[in-house]
């Protein structure tokens, strides 16, 4: 399963399957965005799913930061 991609709403990265989209964004894809806060390719905490947006949007840029975080709140309640 790890090369399939998965598609929810913007944001959506989780639900109570550990690693699938829900079809909701929500607290639980706060807080992954938040666990991987920080991170790029090679760490530990790196989760691809994560880095949802760059400087240019949903372009991905190999860090998760404020931006994926933003962009995750703003679709917050989205199905």
């Amino acid at each position: 399963m790890d090369d399939d991609v998965l598609v929810g709403a913007p944001g959506d990265m989780s639900g109570a399957v550990l690693n699938v989209p829900d079809g909701v964004t929500n607290m639980g894809d706060i807080s992954a965005i938040c666990s991987a806060f920080g991170a790029t390719p090679g760490n530990p905490r790196w989760d691809p799913k994560c880095d949802v947006t760059g400087p240019t949007s949903r372009v991905t840029d190999g860090a998760i930061n404020m931006r994926d975080i933003a962009n995750t709140c703003t679709h917050f309640g989205e199905t």
